[in-house]
């Protein structure tokens, strides 16, 4: 990677994994059928008023997707906010302490073997 200059920043994998879900969901469209716009709603509450306490609040809030790293939960007690670069920090040590992956399939790794086997003696042992 050195050579074609270019430097792996971890952090930046979670930049871009945000950046991609971003676009995304923004090719997928916003919805603009009544319920979605909660027109029934906005005319119920009325101006000055809050939509805190709508059922319709409620259930469409959870479909909403922000992102962490751009778009952070304030802090607590006063705390200072990490900068982002610090969010993502902890966010990429979180994952790679937690994550556990599946092992892949036995045929898989058997059809892999056979691959690497065949390119071992297609190429020679230099070539791996």
């Amino acid at each position: 990677m050195v050579r074609a200059s270019t430097l792996l920043v971890p952090e930046k994998i979670l930049f871009d994994d945000e950046i991609y879900h971003t676009h995304r969901l923004l090719l997928e469209g916003v919805s603009v059928e009544a319920d979605s716009l909660a027109v029934d709603v906005i005319a119920d509450v009325g101006p000055r008023g809050h939509f805190l306490a709508q059922r319709h609040t409620r259930r469409w809030v959870r479909e909403i997707w922000l992102p962490e790293l751009t778009r952070p939960r304030p802090p607590r007690n006063g705390r200072r906010l990490p900068d982002i670069r610090e969010r993502a920090r902890a966010e990429l040590d979180r994952i790679l302490t937690g994550h556990k992956p599946k092992p892949l399939d036995k045929a898989v790794q058997a059809e892999l073997r056979d691959i690497l086997n065949a390119a071992e003696q297609e190429l020679g042992d230099s070539a791996l």
